[in-house]
Order: C-alpha cells, then structure tokens, then sequence
C-alpha cells in the first residue's frame, strides 16, 4: 500500500509496478477509502497467494491457537466475551455487515472437515429459522482454525441477570420463554443438550435467544448421546439419561430448563457436589 504526500500519475504507475496493492494520495485519504483500499488489498493477497497461504496454515495448524487476538479476514475484532477450553468468543465488527456481531475462533486446530466441530453448530443452527435461536451470519477456516460469526447481545445473558436476582413472576416468565423457544428447536428436530443460563441469552425486550448449539443432534439420529468415556455437556443441568450415555429424546432438554428454573427460584443448583462425577452422582 502506498501513500503519497506528493505524487502524480507517474509515481502511481511506479507504485504499482513495485508491487503496492495500491496508491493512495495522502491530500485525498479518509478512514472509509483506507479501509476499503485494505480490504481490497486482502482480498488481492489471499487470491495471488494461496500456496504460501497454505503452507502457512499447514505450519499454525500444528499447535493451539496462541494467546493474544487472531487475525480473521473481514472481521475488526474489538474484545473478548469468554473463553473455554475449546474457544473463545469476541466482539468484533464485522466489514460486510458494518455491525457488531459474536465472533467464535477454536482454539483446537482444523485438520480435517471430520474435526470441524463450528461446521456442525453452522449446520444445526441454519436449520432453525426464529428469533428465539441465535442468528448466524458466516463461517470459514482462517490460518487452520475455525470461526464462527453470530448475532451480539449486548444486554448479555440468563447467568447474568439470575446474579442480580429474579422475582417468581419473571421466572415464571423466563420458563415459558425458554419453553417455547426449545419446543423451536425440537419442532426443528434437534436436541440442544446443553441448555444452561450462559447459553439462554437475552433482548432488549427480555425475550430470551438460545445459543451455542456445539452439542446438538438430530432427534431421528439413534446414536447414544456421548462416546464411552466423554461427558459432554454442563452436569449441573445435565439429565440423568444423558449422563448414562443412553438415547435422547426432548425430555433431556426440558430436564435441564427445570434445573434452570429451580435455580431462578432458590438461588442454588438442586444438585451440588466437589467434581462433575459427583454432581452426577
């Protein structure tokens, strides 16, 4: 990229003979012709480069993602949300869209499309079409890891606002919202297995969005819910069935909305214990 205090055609030519992406007058620079001359720009790389982009790939994908902010075409990202063992989610603003948007990146590299566990949250979420499921705008593989871009809820989530206390009538409220929502989802044939209060998130209106559906299975699908020796999913607001391994059914998830809602009630998870086993248990 080149920029110029003093120039003429000429020395554009010249600039761009050298290899800039390209030339841009100083006198006549704004924020908005800079960021679209860089996402030009890489755009242009990306395509002219794709055999070093892929050795590079091939050489990150070899350990975890390192710490500090990853870098995602099309994507400003702003802050981070939360983190987990597997991925971490940021604010970031998205150039396509021009909004704020809930940017998911793995932090477990993608070797195979077997492994790409985004691609099926992508999948089970584009199968549901309702406000009461989180919306979903993109997902792509960058430098061999994955990302995901969903809908931001800047008034945050149930965990939240449970903290600060709820009366019965809005827990009563809450129920049904997350009720209706996962009837939604099953309608849809799919089990969410693992609802919880940081996956119920909330509008400016209360009404409640159901997120992260990394654990979601088709109900048709009569496949057990885990691999021996594999607890997936929060205990604390786990069935009793989907701990056993055994086949699911909605049930499992109206299960974990009952958990949700005796803790709206009580202040405290009805099972408590030092492990997840225990809580099992």
């Amino acid at each position: 990229m080149a920029l110029a205090e003093r120039g003429n055609e000429l020395t554009a030519i010249q600039a761009l003979r050298a290899g800039a992406a390209d030339y841009l007058p100083k006198r006549l620079l704004t924020p908005s012709r800079l960021k679209s001359a860089l996402d030009r720009a890489f755009v242009a790389l990306d395509r002219s480069m794709p055999e070093a982009r892929a050795a590079a790939t091939k050489r990150r994908a070899a350990a975890p993602l390192a710490t500090g902010q990853p870098t995602i075409t099309g994507y400003e990202i702003i802050r981070t949300l939360s983190e987990s063992e597997k991925a971490v989610v940021y604010l970031a603003e998205s150039r396509a869209l021009g909004t704020e948007v809930a940017l998911k990146v793995s932090k477990i590299p993608c070797e195979d499309r077997a492994k790409q566990a985004l691609a099926r949250e992508y999948q089970a979420i584009l199968a549901v079409h309702d406000p009461a499921v989180v919306r979903i705008f993109d997902h792509g593989i960058e430098d061999g890891y994955e990302y995901l871009a969903m809908e931001y809820f800047p008034h945050g989530d149930l965990k939240a606002r449970m903290q600060v206390g709820v009366t019965e009538s809005e827990a009563l409220r809450f129920l049904e919202k997350i009720g209706s929502a996962l009837a939604v989802v099953h309608r849809a044939g799919l089990l969410h297995r693992d609802l919880k209060p940081p996956n119920v998130m909330l509008r400016e209106s209360d009404n409640v969005v159901l997120i992260d559906f990394g654990l979601a299975r088709l109900l048709d699908v009569s496949h057990h819910s885990t691999y021996t020796g594999v607890l997936r999913g929060s205990p604390y607001y786990m069935s009793p069935e989907q701990a056993l391994g055994e086949k699911l059914d909605p049930r499992s998830d109206l299960y974990s909305l009952g958990v949700i809602f005796h803790e709206m009630l009580t202040g405290r998870k009805p099972f408590m214990g030092n492990s997840a086993m225990e809580v099992l248990q």
